[in-house]
């Protein structure tokens, strides 16, 4: 079911168990922000929720009228009676996300949605920072976060400037569409690819934090408020299975090139470990599971590769961590759009005047970089400025493809 916090039965039961064990300390942090916040208002976090199990945080902008307004029920839920809601609710159950793995929160949690109704600024961004580190402090299982809309992008990407908590607790930010009305409000085919998007960035978040990623095993999906039904066809069998062996091929003329005749793992980074290999006339270690570093050159050099993959260069969904590790000299990073490398990155062995470069303020800024489509195409933007004083190393897509 959905739009349940219309249901007077049901609402109650919410707000009667607003501090049970497995909800008391989200909604303690609730009551605290709003004490430091005098005449500021905040709705809670819903108890059919289980922060303490939640392995994704759902951040949207701020808290709208059904959650917090005069109307409202005062919890942030998907069960509230609104379209934006409503679709959030059809998402989980379309992909198999039980509410307990998942814990929604908005980029600023006060109640300003009167107010401002064009987008939160930078204040109000940042005003929301200490909220949300607060609120993963009490989510200790939290693993990704997924972001809905501008403003909720704009919060996670001054929360990985500002502090250290996505890469200290190696969690993976993932960028999609904001369900409310204004986002959906475009013609087809763009209506049904948003509502695609936002269905697989669900299921690459569970696969990320471990869940088994499927349809729902209880009732059919209820489907969105207004339009067409908008799920994925399901292939045939036999178009299935030719994909497959086709893939199958391919695949195997990859895997050969390299020599792997007998891998298991994902060519991705096996291609990037080569690629790195084959640019410095080094030799990729012997072991696949080498601890710490993967590549070493003529020169006894230790180099870890990793690979950021994205389905194109307008839009990126996956940003990547970066930790600089004892006993590795040189972190390369090679990076993915829909398939194609678009370059490979030769980091320095301190971050810090790259750090600043970028404008980031972060913990421990000589050893770690949350890398976003923004720091790449600066990067790119200053390749010469960087090689020449900060220590970098950038072979271009261009560059690579001239390679004979």
């Amino acid at each position: 079911m959905v739009r349940r916090m219309a249901q007077q039965e049901f609402l109650a039961e919410q707000r009667e168990r607003v501090y049970d064990p497995h909800i008391r300390p989200v909604n303690e942090l609730v009551d605290a922000l709003v004490q430091e916040r005098p005449g500021e208002t905040m709705p809670y976090v819903a108890p059919h929720y289980d922060p303490g199990q939640a392995c994704i945080v759902s951040l949207m902008s701020n808290p709208g009228p059904r959650a917090a307004g005069a109307r409202g029920s005062g919890f942030i839920s998907c069960e509230n009676d609104d379209p934006t809601a409503q679709r959030i609710a059809t998402v989980y159950a379309d992909v198999g996300l039980a509410h307990a793995h998942v814990v929604p929160w908005n980029a600023h949690p006060w109640y300003v949605h009167d107010g401002l109704k064009n987008g939160l600024t930078t204040a109000y961004l940042a005003d929301g920072i200490d909220p949300l580190v607060r609120l993963l402090d009490a989510c200790p299982q939290v693993r990704v976060i997924v972001a809905h809309g501008g403003d909720a992008h704009g919060g996670v990407d001054l929360l990985a400037r500002r502090t250290d908590i996505l890469i200290r607790r190696g969690m993976t930010v993932l960028k999609t569409w904001h369900t409310g009305n204004l986002a959906l409000a475009v013609a087809e085919p763009e209506r049904t690819a948003r509502l695609n998007h936002l269905r697989t960035t669900y299921l690459k978040a569970m696969r990320t934090a471990g869940l088994t990623a499927g349809p729902s095993r209880s009732a059919p999906a209820p489907r969105a408020p207004s339009g067409p039904d908008v799920r994925t066809p399901t292939p045939t069998a036999a178009s299935l299975l030719q994909a497959l062996t086709s893939y199958r091929a391919a695949r195997r003329t990859l895997l050969d090139v390299m020599s792997l005749h007998h891998s298991n793992r994902d060519p991705i980074p096996e291609v990037a470990e080569h690629l790195v290999a084959a640019l410095l006339g080094g030799t990729v270690a012997a072991g696949r599971v080498q601890p710490l570093w993967d590549v070493e050159t003529p020169e006894g050099l230790k180099i870890q590769v990793r690979s950021l993959s994205n389905t194109g260069a307008d839009h990126w969904v996956n940003e990547h961590p970066v930790r600089l590790l004892p006993g590795v000299d040189v972190y390369a990073l090679v990076i993915f759009e829909d398939l194609t490398v678009s370059a490979v990155i030769l980091l320095p062995q301190r971050l810090a005047r790259l750090n600043q470069f970028l404008g980031k303020r972060h913990g421990e800024p000589d050893t770690t970089l949350q890398f976003t489509r923004g720091n790449f195409r600066r990067i790119l933007d200053h390749r010469e400025l960087l090689e020449r004083d900060y220590g970098l190393r950038v072979w271009t897509g261009a560059q690579l493809r001239a390679l004979r």
